[in-house]
């Protein structure tokens, strides 16, 4: 039998996320900058093993394959990239989870970031602990917990994982995105049609075209002569009306 948690949703799950705008946090130009900041500066760190040694003294890196390790933990990455995605997942969900890989004598041989869209704790009647992950390709893993990295941020409640940072954010990005729309929107309006050419003789189509290309070079250019009045002169043939918008 097994005991097993609820399940914990992270905000990298496209759609099914805490948030309004469908979890897309990240893709926020706000959000990534300040992440990013953090990640690249610790990224720089150098990973050190430091173990214990007689009396109060430390040692620092004493197994060779561990510095190894921590400096390249996997075929797919440097110790940067790894501390740098880890970072990254921590700040976006107030939990990071890697997986250490063992060989068949039970020695470290690779650290993998999971990246999962949910992750359940689930307790055996041994009172062991496992995590499973549920994956963006639909597929399922589950890791004893002794053999997962677990950071985690804002530990409150939750007996295991740091609390979401999606009740936090949501008003926020919501005002935000508000704001960005209308911005946008009054930048299109200003384009809007600001005068009105009137001709009070009949013209061919490319006539009033020539005609009122020629009142923007002559009135409306933003770039003006010193000599300019801030007026604009039509004749008798010509009514100009601004118009507000």
């Amino acid at each position: 039998g097994v005991t097993v948690t609820p399940e914990y949703k992270l905000v990298t799950n496209y759609g099914n996320g805490f948030f309004g705008w469908n979890g897309k946090v990240y893709e926020s130009d706000i959000i990534r900058s300040a992440i990013e900041v953090k990640a690249t500066t610790i990224g720089k760190a150098v990973a050190k093993h430091i173990r214990s040694g007689t009396g109060d003294s430390i040692v620092v890196n004493p197994d060779v394959y561990i510095q190894f390790l921590l400096s390249d933990p996997n075929p797919l990455m440097s110790g940067q990239m790894l501390q740098e995605k880890m970072i990254t997942q921590l700040e976006l969900n107030n939990n990071a989870f890697a997986f250490v890989q063992n060989d068949a004598n039970g020695m470290p041989t690779a650290i993998w970031p999971i990246v999962a869209n949910s992750v359940e704790a689930i307790q055996d009647n041994q009172g062991n602990l496992y995590l499973k992950f549920y994956m963006p390709n639909a597929q399922t893993y589950i890791f004893p917990y002794s053999q997962v990295i677990h950071l985690r941020k804002d530990f409150n409640k939750d007996e295991i994982f740091g609390e979401s940072n999606g009740p936090t954010l949501a008003p926020l990005m919501e005002i935000v995105t508000t704001t960005d729309q209308g911005i946008v929107s009054a930048i299109k309006n200003s384009a809007a049609v600001r005068w009105l050419l009137k001709f009070n003789t009949a013209m061919r189509p490319e006539d009033i075209e020539k005609n009122t290309k020629a009142f923007v070079a002559s009135y409306l250019q933003t770039q003006k002569d010193q000599d300019s009045i801030g007026a604009a002169g039509v004749d008798a043939k010509t009514d100009a009306t601004q118009l507000q918008p």
